[in-house]
């Protein structure tokens, strides 16, 4: 069998046509992260113009499909806009080059043909070999002038069996909606876990090796229990994981997932004291504790449930709540920069305790943004609490030993002067961005 993935209005004879949405000349209508496919049936699949539409954590889910559909040694055809020649001609065309060219970058206003991200060439190849694609070729040309094409050819490879393992993991999350395909950030942070997964399953080189299966349980389990145990559910069913082994993997993962274990290593990162300047040290940190907690379960009888009490006896903050299935250290800086946000608009409101709270809350989350300390300078100048107001300044002065920035003794005179002043309205507003100040010193 040969398919036509996306065929959209473009019918092949001799191929299985499949879209997503349009049933004009479509043979089957279905979900290209979900085809209703069996593993290693299809021989060749045809791409084109479809990539583009996905965006790119999507995208991978698309192309793990791909994987699974096919037969070993089967072949993947991709063709998309060749996104550095359109550039090339909208940067050095005149203004009708320019006009014609944008359509082909980003799509037009019509359901399903908007354009969600076009690969370069360079990119798309290691998507693709990060999947597990072979012998990737690519070639370039154009149908019309302001059309230039990038097409990729590639194959599955024939020894792949630890491959179609990670395939059957993503469409499981999908199906069990452990994964948001629109929230690219936590699903791209997520499959960095599955690409720590691909990692070690290949160095067992098709090997019974418990000692790594142990590795992908204490390190997986630690920053996702829910994504570790659906893995370890399929290696089991697949007769890659002896079953005494797994099902006592499973047993501790569901107990994780059932106390909310990422929100009792939140907690924790949020009650640590001190590293200013030090979020990844910190993250480190809470990182090896959470794995302490997996080693120890690992060598027990029983799961007690005080194991988990220090976590448990208070309620959450709602403000530290952690909703997500993965822990990330990009997530937890989206989560401060929120309470940032919000810290801001307290301190323009005037709300000045209000600022403070939400300010200090950001920086149990996240230690290394200058601006919060700073911000908190400022509110503690205006508070008249001026001993507290300079150790703040401190700790952000503190940071350039740690980190380096634009303009950086510029800076340091800026907040060595602030510090040490009388209230002023300079203390007024509060500072959202260091541009600010860069503008004020051009």
């Amino acid at each position: 069998m040969k398919l036509n993935l996306g065929c959209g209005g473009d019918y092949k004879k001799g191929y299985l046509n499949v879209d997503a949405f349009d049933d004009t000349i479509a043979d089957e209508i279905m979900s290209a992260t979900d085809l209703k496919i069996e593993d290693n049936s299809v021989e060749e699949i045809l791409m084109s113009q479809v990539i583009e539409h996905f965006g790119i954590a999507r995208s991978l889910y698309v192309l793990s499909e791909c994987l699974r559909v096919l037969k070993p040694g089967g072949k993947l055809i991709i063709e998309t806009p060749d996104i550095r020649k359109s550039f090339e001609i909208y940067l050095k065309g005149e203004r009708e080059d320019r006009k014609n060219i944008l359509p082909w970058i980003y799509g037009v206003d019509i359901p399903g043909m908007q354009h969600r991200f076009c690969f370069p060439d360079d990119l798309l190849e290691e998507e693709l070999e990060k999947i597990g694609f072979i012998n990737v070729e690519k070639s370039y040309f154009e149908f019309d002038e302001y059309e230039p094409i990038l097409r990729v050819d590639c194959e599955k490879p024939q020894e792949q069996s630890f491959l179609q393992l990670i395939t059957k993991l993503r469409k499981k999350l999908l199906k069990n909606k452990e994964v948001d395909l629109d929230d690219q950030l936590t699903a791209l942070e997520q499959e960095r876990l599955i690409e720590f997964f691909i990692s070690e399953l290949r160095s067992l080189n098709g090997k019974q090796d418990n000692k790594i299966f142990e590795k992908i349980m204490i390190e997986g389990g630690t920053k996702s229990p829910r994504i570790t145990r659906i893995f370890i559910e399929i290696l089991m069913d697949q007769q890659r994981l002896p079953y005494d082994i797994g099902e006592k993997y499973i047993k501790i993962l569901k107990k994780l997932d059932e106390t909310n274990f990422l929100n009792m290593l939140v907690k924790k990162l949020v009650e640590t004291n001190g590293f200013v300047g030090e979020q990844e040290k910190l993250f480190d940190v809470v990182y090896n504790y959470g794995k302490g907690i997996i080693k120890k379960l690992l060598t027990t009888s029983f799961i007690e449930d005080n194991m988990f009490k220090d976590s448990y006896e208070n309620e959450y903050d709602d403000d530290f709540k952690y909703e997500h299935n993965i822990l990330s250290e990009k997530l937890l800086m989206l989560k401060a920069n929120r309470l940032f946000q919000k810290g801001v608009k307290a301190f323009n409101l005037e709300k000045y305790d209000n600022a403070i709270m939400y300010f200090k809350k950001s920086l149990m989350l996240y230690r290394d943004q200058i601006l919060t300390y700073w911000n908190l300078g400022r509110l503690y100048i205006l508070s008249d609490k001026i001993n507290t107001a300079q150790s703040y300044y401190r700790k952000a002065l503190s940071l350039f030993k740690v980190i380096n920035y634009e303009k950086e003794e510029e800076l340091k005179k800026i907040l060595g002067e602030e510090m040490n002043k009388e209230k002023t309205d300079d203390y007024n507003n509060p500072l959202i961005s260091l541009r600010q100040i860069y503008e004020n010193l051009e």
